[in-house]
This record gives C-alpha cells, structure tokens and sequence, in this order.
C-alpha cells in the first residue's frame, strides 16, 4: 500500500527560520555574534538562540538590526511572520 504523499509541497525540512537569513548576514559582512550583541544591546546568548531558531525575531529586536545593520525593519518582521505562517501550514495539512 503506498503512503499517502504531502501534496501540497509542505515540509519542516524547507522551512527557513529568520534566524539563518541573519547568519547569513553576519557571515557576509564578517561580522562576529559578539558585535551584533554590543551593537544591539542585547546579549550574546540572544544573538545565538536567534540564529540557532530558538527564538524569533520581535518587532523590537527588528528594530534594532535595521539600526545595527542597515536592513530595514520591515525585512525581519516578515522572514518571521512568513516563518510562522510557514509553519503554521505544515501543522494544518499534516
């Protein structure tokens, strides 16, 4: 008997958290978790929950990449509201 297939193209394996976009920055601008933190006023143990996708990315700390990085707010806050959906989509058709 086969399995039934995901027919909707859904997968938690495709599914990229705000935080990898952010690595993805530091690393192209050769800037440390550590900068990010003095930069951000936040701590370094933040800095790697986010970019490990243990925490999400809040209006707030948006605020704070577009000052510390340039990249506007906006850009944070929907990688993490598409993630969420994302997300969210999975759970339902499963």
């Amino acid at each position: 008997m086969e399995t039934e297939q995901n027919t909707i193209g859904l997968s938690n394996d495709f599914i990229i958290h705000p935080g990898e976009t952010l690595a993805e920055v530091l690393k192209d601008r050769k800037m440390s978790q550590k900068e990010l933190a003095i930069r951000t006023r936040m701590t370094e143990k933040y800095i790697s929950a986010v970019i490990s996708g243990q925490e999400n990315i809040s209006s707030s700390f948006a605020n704070k990449l577009e000052y510390a990085l340039g990249i506007e707010k906006e850009f944070w806050i929907n990688l993490q509201a598409n993630y969420e959906r994302e997300k969210k989509d999975v759970r339902e058709n499963i």
